[in-house]
């Protein structure tokens, strides 16, 4: 089975090019549908692939007859629950927002960003903290992503695997096998690191401020 991949250069050409044709052929509600089946294609396939791993890994034989297709399916339920997937949540769906247009750079992102303080907004990733070290994520010197989302500290998980290439998540819950060259720069927790250091600085500037309009009085 052939694993499907989408970058974020293939993404923002598809969405320049449906932009420029957008008269002719889509309108953006239109196109933004297709990105989001796109995506959701994208992690469906991830868990497809995973499922045939594990599948794989811990078949044995017997004199009685297998239902791959059984066990497939109820591994790739089980991935599904553990990992819920949100398209429009994903890092690839925000470069598409940029690439059509929409609201001004960068405030997308911060009310994505703010929203995480907000409670029942919307999550930075399935774990809340790093299942190695226990930090939590926006505390992570270098985090990392997994193929199924899950955050880590890069050294961390390194260590985790350094024999192996790979280890079982640590997640409490989890099955999945994550492996050193599916682990990418978690760049979405990078930038809510980015937004809480300037928010913090913006509210030491307010307090600056106000002690001197007090003195002042």
């Amino acid at each position: 089975m052939a694993e499907v991949q989408f970058n974020s250069m293939q993404v923002r050409q598809a969405a320049l090019g449906g932009g420029q044709r957008e008269k002719q052929y889509l309108d953006v509600d239109e196109l933004r549908d297709a990105i989001k089946e796109l995506l959701q294609t994208k992690q469906q396939v991830a868990h497809h692939v995973e499922a045939l791993r594990q599948v794989h890994s811990s078949y044995q034989m017997s004199g009685e007859a297998t239902d791959f297709q059984a066990q497939l399916s109820r591994r790739v339920e089980q991935l599904a629950a553990e990992q819920p997937y949100e398209p429009t949540h994903d890092e690839l769906y925000q470069v598409f927002q940029d690439a059509v247009g929409g609201p001004a750079e960068g405030e997308a992102e911060e009310q994505i960003d703010e929203d995480i303080a907000i409670e029942g907004g919307p999550q930075l990733a399935p774990n809340d903290k790093c299942p190695v070290t226990g930090r939590a994520l926006l505390n992570l010197e270098e985090p990392v992503a997994d193929a199924l989302g899950f955050i880590y500290e890069k050294d961390g998980i390194l260590q985790l695997m350094r024999n192996l290439g790979q280890a079982k998540c640590p997640v409490a819950g989890t099955s999945h096998i994550v492996r050193q060259q599916d682990l990418k720069p978690a760049t979405r927790v990078v930038r809510a690191q980015q937004r809480a250091r300037r928010g913090g600085a913006r509210h030491h500037q307010t307090q600056a401020h106000d002690k001197d309009a007090l003195d002042v009085e």
